[in-house]
């Protein structure tokens, strides 16, 4: 979004968000996300997070063999304006 929009755009809201596995401190998550739908002032993008590492113990951790997904969500995002009304792109 920051390349085509410039200094991004708002966060309207999420819908659809599933959370399909626990996550507790110390899991280490990579959260993904990717732009499906362009729209002339929004985007709907898709979200992934996976589990890469999970904590053991306080201070145990594991490497997992295979990410595992623990949660997916989409949302939608708006594009800022400039004062004269048009859409800011760069």
């Amino acid at each position: 979004m920051i390349h085509m929009d410039g200094e991004g755009g708002l966060c309207a809201g999420y819908d659809e968000v599933k959370f399909l596995v626990a996550v507790y401190g110390g899991d280490f998550i990579e959260a993904t996300g990717e732009i499906v739908e362009i729209g002339h002032r929004s985007r709907r993008m898709s979200f992934e997070a996976r589990k890469l590492i999970s904590a053991v113990s306080d201070t145990t951790f594991q490497l997992l063999n295979e990410p595992i997904l623990v949660c997916t969500a989409s949302g939608t995002s708006v594009r800022h304006k400039d004062g004269d009304g048009e859409a800011r792109t760069r």
